[in-house]
């Protein structure tokens, strides 16, 4: 489910001084920069900061709406120049609507009115196991913003990232807290995801359904969660138990099973597994890679037009359309 947010901003045409019309567009200039404080229990704090600048001297704004689909704000306040602003809050269909009033006139080409409104979130960060996920929501129209900037603070205590999608612009410490900050147009659009700590927990439970349709005895293979560099597999029920466990040459794991002459077998297995961040060492697949990289009758690695081609091919894309149209 997507979560993402909206801006309007309405305003006041001075016609008792001008009288051509306008529109709303492209006669304000806004910057806007959005902190996101997550605390240790998963509260979200976010502050949006936004700055309004008229473009002509006939136009100002009256007031500024936040559309949150999927988002429910707590507490929200708005604060200009260390005062209330007056807020009107409202929800219909999954969609909740803030609208501040300014109670001035910001009036004049080049005038600015920098204001923000803070608000709590509990749904931006979630712990699962030993993980912390975070979902930062997409920017509806981020075309309406002269610069749009965001920046994520977390605790120092939700350990290193396993990943964030897209890379921050920059990033940086400040007391107990890091703080990653997001400028390119793309990472407003898309909403930005993010996890820390080391690993996470999971159960997991498989059926297999066997079946021998022949007169005579059989065996069959069916394929169980492995360990790898990046899991381990601890297994708490396999039943019935199979005849034998063993590692094929690529390094998957397998069970093999007798059936007797028209036999159906229903097999169950179970435990937990821990998903790493990141790589462990794992020598069976480092031999694996090994052995593949091995020169044989129909791997030539020592070709000189396939080193070549392994130095100009440096791109998916690259040797995607090497092999489609080449082969």
């Amino acid at each position: 489910m997507y979560k993402k947010i909206i801006f309007i901003l309405s305003f006041f045409f001075l016609s008792s001084f001008f009288g051509s019309t306008a529109s709303a567009e492209g006669e304000f200039l806004i910057d806007s920069l959005v902190t996101y404080e997550v605390e240790e229990t998963g509260i979200t704090t976010v502050k949006n900061s936004i700055t309004i600048e008229n473009v002509l001297s006939n136009l100002y704004a009256t007031s500024y709406t936040f559309s949150f689909e999927n988002i429910d704000p707590q507490n929200p306040r708005a604060i200009y120049q260390g005062k209330a602003l007056s807020l009107e809050s409202t929800k219909e269909n999954g969609k909740n609507t803030i609208t501040i009033t300014f109670s001035d006139s910001v009036v004049g080409k080049g005038a600015k009115r920098t204001f923000d409104l803070v608000f709590e979130e509990d749904s931006f960060a979630t712990r699962t196991g030993e993980v912390w996920e975070i979902s930062i929501p997409r920017l509806s129209e981020s075309s309406l913003f002269r610069s749009y900037k965001i920046i994520l603070s977390v605790p120092l205590g939700f350990d290193k990232e396993a990943y964030i999608s897209p890379n921050p612009t920059s990033t940086s410490f400040v007391g107990v807290r890091k703080i990653y900050s997001f400028e390119s147009s793309d990472q407003l659009v898309s909403g930005i995801t993010a996890a820390f700590g080391k690993f996470q927990v999971f159960a997991f439970t498989l059926n297999y359904h066997l079946e021998n349709p022949l007169a005579q005895k059989a065996e069959s293979v069916i394929a169980i969660p492995p360990d790898t560099s990046f899991q381990r597999v601890y297994y708490q029920v396999f039943n019935p138990i199979p005849e034998e466990i063993f590692a094929d040459p690529d390094g998957n794991w397998l069970a093999r099973f007798s059936l007797s002459p028209r036999q159906r077998l229903d097999i169950q297995l179970s435990g937990n597994v821990a998903i790493y961040a990141q790589a462990l060492p794992f020598p069976k697949f480092e031999t694996l890679a090994s052995n593949y990289l091995k020169e044989s009758e129909f791997w030539q690695i020592n070709d000189s037009q396939i080193k070549k081609l392994a130095n100009d091919l440096v791109t998916p894309r690259g040797i995607y359309d090497y092999v489609s149209q080449t082969l």
